[in-house]
């Protein structure tokens, strides 16, 4: 196929494709602001091929549009028409009410983020700052805007483009594995064992890939009544996750789904734990019969060589630094405690100055870099999300979509730095988005009063 700007053809013609699809599953509902819903819809069921799509904008040399920044145009001028020059309610409407604690919480660690990017200037640029800004400002955008305008049938067709997103994804995936390691792939090249790779499936990395088949799987077991259909797509994401070789993201599928049997659907936990152990049976044997390949795998040989290279000198590093910097952090990894701090832990340069790897852990990297401050309301943010939405869970089930994924994205940050302006923490803001939406609709209310 031929390459096109760093992506191919097939690109372009999935693009393609989605806009169509997208288009057609928006011609089915009554929705308004059309213009808007086929944005976000197109963003979920692209994935990262939508980068195809990244413009520079002329004369601003360091600010490119890509699609997360297009969304945040977008919906800053939704709110501003809607606010200013617009009588209509439609929605939720965020201007009366409590507001929840986990807002708040998000509100105070967005400011000591961006207080602290601008406390940190010179080793941080100014463009940096400016742009990590638009980032965390996107968060709390996407999360105003969807509580504003999405409807049930907005909601609804938002489900399914995440679904299809999976469903384009997950046969990729299998493709990359079985086929051809190089198909349709964008981002990274990991090696899982012996000349396979993990699979991407739509998206940079093979992490990413697993954690939004867990989004689908959670949405398809919420929603979806066609028990066929459901347990057939479910299957079909799960090979998705395995096959993306990722440990952490198979580790969040085992808690998430045992959360949600346990938390709503405990009659079926018993064949949940069958399921459960003929997979342990399965992975037993393929363990010994391939044990060669995979003690020589990337899988086991990064753990293998934690102690050269691994993740516990970094958290260390953290640990021993922080509170030399604990009100504003240290910025970003242009500093001379990260510099040292790296070389002496991975004797690469460019690990040390910033060209690769990371902390590989959120809550680290926000205490690090932003301080205690920032740290403590992060947290307090995640874990006061998770209560607000489990205490809706309780009275409808829709609310278990936005309590699990608080819970995938809650774990993903521990081997991964999965912060704003990452594609996840879009996803993450789009889905409490959709939960603070439904929070204000009646078809959503059915068991009690809204919390």
């Amino acid at each position: 196929m031929e390459a096109i700007g760093g992506f191919v053809t097939g690109h372009y013609v999935f693009l393609v494709l989605a806009a169509i699809l997208t288009f057609g599953l928006l011609l089915q509902t009554q929705v308004k602001d059309k213009i808007e819903h086929f944005a976000l819809g197109f963003f979920l069921m692209t994935g990262n091929f939508n980068d195809a799509l990244t413009f520079k904008v002329p004369g601003v040399s360091f600010f490119e549009i890509q699609p997360d920044r297009f969304l945040f145009l977008l919906f800053s001028f939704y709110l501003f028409r809607k606010l200013f020059f617009s009588k209509e309610q439609q929605g939720g409407n965020f201007s009366t009410g409590k507001v929840p604690v986990f807002l708040i919480f998000l509100v105070l660690n967005m400011l000591f983020i961006i207080i602290s990017l601008f406390a940190n200037l010179g080793p941080v640029e100014f463009k940096d700052a400016m742009v990590s800004s638009v980032n965390i400002l996107n968060f709390g955008i996407i999360i105003l805007a969807l509580q504003r305008f999405l409807t049930k049938e907005s909601i609804d067709f938002l489900g399914k483009t995440i679904i299809i997103c999976a469903v384009f994804s997950s046969i990729i995936s299998v493709l990359q594995v079985a086929v051809d390691p190089a198909f349709l792939r964008v981002g990274d090249f990991r090696g899982a064992f012996g000349s396979v790779l993990r699979a991407n499936g739509i998206f940079k990395a093979e992490y990413t890939n697993g954690y939004i088949l867990i989004t689908a799987i959670i949405w398809t077991l919420t929603t979806m009544r066609n028990h066929a259909l459901k347990f057939l797509l479910i299957g079909f994401f799960t090979l998705g996750v395995f096959l993306t070789f990722h440990r952490m993201s198979w580790l969040v599928l085992a808690i998430v789904l045992t959360v949600y049997f346990l938390m709503y659907e405990r009659p079926a936990l018993t064949t949940l734990s069958f399921l459960s152990l003929g997979g342990l049976s399965l992975l037993i044997v393929l363990f010994i019969s391939f044990h060669s390949n995979i003690m020589n795998s990337s899988l086991v040989q990064e753990r293998l060589n934690d102690s050269i290279d691994g993740r516990k000198g970094y958290y260390t590093m953290v640990l021993d630094n922080y509170d030399k910097r604990p009100i504003f952090g240290f910025g970003n990894r242009n500093n001379e405690v990260y510099f040292h701090s790296m070389m002496q832990i991975t004797r690469k340069r460019e690990r040390a100055t910033g060209e690769e790897g990371g902390i590989h852990n959120g809550y680290f990297e926000i205490l690090f870099f932003y301080g205690v401050p920032a740290f403590l309301s992060f947290i307090l943010f995640i874990f006061s999300g998770m209560i607000y939405f489990w205490r809706l869970s309780r009275f409808h089930l829709f609310f278990a979509i936005p309590l699990l994924f608080t819970i995938v994205y809650a774990m993903s940050n521990m081997s991964n730095t999965l912060n704003y302006g990452r594609y996840l923490s879009v996803i993450f803001a789009i889905i409490l988005g959709i939960g603070m939406a439904a929070r204000h609709l009646k078809e959503y209310q059915l068991k009690t009063q809204v919390v």
